[in-house]
């Protein structure tokens, strides 16, 4: 899925749950809903991404991860789920994110980072005065109330008003407390980097203060809910936090970041805790946005590719004189391939035509199969890539890129087939010459090997470590040996990409 397409779907997502999570408040105590709140917001956020990152084809069986060469400069990284393998090429996922994103993730750490150093020098110009229960209760004469924080100890913070009071300081204390006691200093950074980071969303804002109403009114419930606290005075408490300002910090504050007339009202008919209706909303919820989630993955959807549809594009393929494959490691790539439209393998194709009867004539003339036209395009893209000009520095092969030109020759083999490659000729750029080289090379590999696919693993990997390969795994069956994880996926890409090459109307929707 494409990074658009994802930050699509967390929206969805966050949508839905707020929408649930405000529903779930009619039905619940405050303390109840703060949980539902919270289930809901993180199976908002998390379900996404694993929606977008399911298995679309075939039985799970364990996963095998395999680190192998990326771009250059970083990794990439496989991981084979039995019938799909799935890749990651960190440089290019990267790279593919729009820069705003990148410096609206900068610019959220930043503002983090500046409120943890704000708040360490609030508590560091504070007054010791006890500790309660694992909590530093401190005074300092510029807080405008009490407030609770996580700095990164346990800290409550008292002004020199309540903190001269015994009555209002034992009533501040326990509302703060409770606050420690149900985690909201450490969420109120959560929501601060929420908001940092998808502060553009004026959802996010309108939740973020949601909760803290939610939280406000779940601490006051479990105060007043005390034999020895009068709601009377702690009703006078809230009158009087609430003339102080809002705290600016990530902290969670006696003073009513919510309104005042919700607590109050709160204070004359509390709510009982109904924790089996807790769970059955939390449940039904999470389903619903299970639901969402998958319904916008659907919309942005990853081309798949049923066993039905594999089946008639290896008959089409086959009627041009290109045997694929049946095994699931081929069909797996061809639909990892097509995971957010193939756009790739669709300019590839575009471009394809430019080079069609070259690539087309040389295989013909060699004696050699249609569908390794596919390889120029895993490599390139039919790009003729590093040439003064050339577009596109992306290879659908999995591996390091150090090669150049339509068929991604590295020095070493430009020089062993005939091509002058030095600092002041690169033959790789002749697509002529390349394509003769690429042939040849080809040739060589399928008269050692006598398989297609082992040739084809050799040509991206080479061949020493295809026989390593081979020794280690017993067999020289390269589809089980793709599918243990002992070669790479490139013969796979090939055969899948050949599949592309006559139906092209798969790729681009």
């Amino acid at each position: 899925m494409t990074t658009l397409g994802l930050l699509l779907l967390v929206q969805l997502c966050l949508s839905v749950a707020f929408g649930l999570a405000v529903l779930t408040e009619r039905w619940l105590s405050p303390r109840d809903a703060l949980w539902a709140h919270r289930a809901l917001l993180v199976g908002a956020l998390v379900l996404p991404f694993a929606v977008s990152a399911l298995p679309v084809a075939a039985p799970w069986r364990p996963a095998a991860q395999v680190w192998d060469g990326g771009a250059p400069g970083g990794a990439r990284l496989a991981v084979d789920l039995g019938d799909v393998a799935l890749r990651a090429d960190l440089p290019s996922q990267v790279a593919a994110a729009p820069w705003a994103l990148v410096v609206l993730g900068l610019f959220a750490l930043g503002l983090l980072l500046r409120d943890a150093l704000a708040l360490r020098r609030l508590v560091a110009g504070s007054t010791p005065w006890r500790r309660v229960g694992g909590v530093d209760v401190r005074v300092h004469a510029a807080v405008p109330g009490p407030l609770a924080a996580c700095a990164p100890r346990r800290v409550v913070l008292l002004d020199p008003v309540t903190a001269a009071s015994p009555a209002r300081r034992a009533l501040a204390l326990r509302h703060e407390l409770q606050h420690h006691r149900q985690g909201d200093p450490a969420w109120a950074w959560g929501w601060r980097l929420l908001r940092a980071a998808l502060g553009w969303n004026p959802l996010v804002g309108a939740w973020a203060r949601r909760a803290a109403l939610v939280e406000e009114l779940a601490c006051d419930a479990a105060v007043v809910a005390h034999p020895r606290v009068s709601p009377r005075a702690y009703g006078r408490l809230l009158l009087a936090a609430a003339a102080a300002p809002p705290a600016s910090l990530p902290v969670a504050a006696l003073s009513p970041s919510a309104p005042l007339h919700h607590r109050l009202r709160m204070l004359a008919a509390p709510r009982a805790r109904r924790p089996l209706r807790t769970l059955t909303l939390c449940a039904v919820g999470l389903l619903g946005l299970s639901l969402a989630a998958g319904a916008g993955h659907s919309l942005a959807a990853d081309q798949r590719v049923t066993t039905r549809r594999f089946e008639q594009l290896r008959d089409v393929a086959a009627d041009a004189n290109m045997i694929v494959p049946d095994h699931p490691v081929v069909h797996g790539q061809l639909t990892a391939m097509l995971r957010g439209g193939g756009a790739f393998y669709a300019r590839g194709l575009a471009r394809r035509a430019d080079h069609r009867a070259l690539v087309d004539d040389a295989l013909l003339d060699a004696g050699l199969p249609p569908f390794l036209a596919a390889v120029p395009l895993v490599e390139s893209g039919y790009s003729n890539w590093g040439a003064p000009g050339a577009s596109e520095p992306q290879s659908g092969a999995p591996g390091t890129i150090p090669g150049r030109g339509l068929w991604m020759f590295i020095p070493q083999t430009a020089r062993d087939y005939g091509l002058r490659v030095d600092d002041r000729v690169d033959e790789r750029f002749d697509l002529d010459k390349e394509t003769a080289a690429a042939v040849a090379l080809l040739s060589d590999l399928h008269a050692e090997f006598g398989d297609w696919g082992l040739a084809l693993a050799a040509y991206n990997m080479g061949p020493k470590a295809v026989r390593a390969a081979i020794d280690a795994g017993g067999t020289d069956d390269p589809w089980e040996l793709t599918q243990r994880g002992l070669i790479n996926d490139y013969a796979a890409s090939v055969m899948a990409a050949a599949l592309l090459l006559e139906s092209p109307d798969l790729v681009g929707r």
